[in-house]
C-alpha cells in the first residue's frame, strides 16, 4: 500500500506536526517556512515544501516574518 507521497500525480502530505495528515497547499506558508529551519527534516519532506514555497508568491518576497511563535 503506498502513501501520498508516493504515489505520482498527489500532492504530498505534511507527514509530522500541527498539520499531519494535511496537503502542503492547505499549511500556512509561515509555518512551511518555518519547518524549513528544522533540524534532521527529511529531505524528501524538505524537497516538498520547497517545491510548494516556490509556487506561492508571498514567500520569500520580504513579506514574510521572522517570528513563529505560534507554531
Amino acid at each position: 500500500m503506498s502513501s501520498k507521497r508516493d504515489v505520482p500525480n498527489q500532492e504530498f502530505v505534511m507527514p509530522f506536526g500541527k498539520y499531519t495528515g494535511r496537503p502542503l497547499s492547505e499549511i500556512p506558508t509561515k509555518y512551511l517556512d518555518y519547518v524549513l529551519g528544522l533540524d534532521n527534516l527529511w529531505e524528501s519532506t524538505e524537497n516538498a515544501i520547497l517545491s510548494e514555497l516556490n509556487k506561492r508568491t508571498d514567500w520569500n518576497d520580504g513579506s514574510m516574518e521572522d517570528e513563529f511563535e505560534n507554531y
